[in-house]
C-alpha cells in the first residue's frame, strides 16, 4: 500500500494469516507509548517462546489502541538462521492460536472483540491443520504427513476445495500456455486492488 492505514483489532485480524484482507502487516514493529502500557498494565510476556510480538500488540489493540501504519520503511530487518520468524509455519501458527486461546477465556472481552478472536482462532486453527500435514509432505516424511492428514479432516476439505482452482491453473499454463497462470499475484500489466 502507498498510503496510512489505521490499524484496530478487526483489521489486524484481517490483515494477519488467514484474514480477509489481501494486505499483510508483515513484520510489524510499532512504537508504543510506555503511559498507555503502564495505565492498560500490559506487559511484555518473557515466557513466551512463539507469539510474544503479537501478544503484546493485541492486547494493546484489545485495551483500545490504534495504531498507524506508515507505508515507508524505517527499518531494516535481519533474519537469522534459527530465529523465531525463520522456523517453520506450523511452530508460529501453535504459538498464536495460544494466545488467542488465552486471550478467549477472559471474562472483560467485549462481544466485538470476542468475535474478532473466535474468527481468528477458527482462521489459525484452519491453516495450522493445513501445516500439520503440508509441512511433512513438502519434508517427504509421508508416513507422518498421511496421519496427520487422516487426523485433520479440515485439510481433506481444504485441499478438495483447492483442486478444481489448481487445476484450472495448471491446464492454462501447460495447454493454453499463459505465462502466468501458476503465479499466486496478478500479472505485472494487472494493477493489484490496494485496500482503503
Amino acid at each position: 500500500t502507498d498510503h496510512v492505514i489505521a490499524v484496530d483489532l478487526d483489521r489486524m485480524i484481517d490483515c494477519e494469516i488467514g484474514g480477509a484482507s489481501r494486505y499483510r502487516l508483515g513484520l510489524t514493529r510499532p512504537l508504543i507509548r510506555r503511559a498507555f502500557l503502564e495505565q492498560h498494565h500490559i506487559r511484555y510476556d518473557t515466557t513466551l517462546k512463539v507469539g510474544e510480538d503479537h501478544r503484546l500488540y493485541l492486547e494493546c489493540l484489545l485495551a483500545g489502541a490504534i495504531w498507524l501504519q506508515l507505508p515507508d520503511a524505517h527499518y531494516v530487518y535481519v533474519q537469522r538462521e534459527g530465529s523465531a520468524t525463520s522456523a517453520r509455519l506450523m511452530n508460529t501458527l501453535e504459538g498464536k492460536l495460544r494466545v488467542a486461546e488465552d486471550l478467549l477465556q477472559r471474562d472483560s472481552l467485549t462481544p466485538s472483540a470476542r468475535h474478532t478472536l473466535q474468527r481468528y482462532r477458527r482462521n489459525i486453527g484452519t491453516l495450522l491443520a493445513y501445516q500439520r500435514v503440508a509441512e511433512p509432505a513438502k519434508a517427504r516424511q509421508i508416513g507422518t504427513a498421511f496421519r496427520a492428514a487422516v487426523r485433520n479432516p479440515t485439510f481433506v476439505r481444504r485441499v478438495g476445495s483447492e483442486v478444481p482452482a489448481l487445476l484450472r491453473r495448471r491446464w492454462a499454463y501447460h495447454v493454453r500456455g499463459e505465462a502466468h497462470a501458476l503465479d499466486m499475484l496478478p500479472p505485472p500489466d494487472v494493477p493489484r486492488p490496494v485496500d482503503a
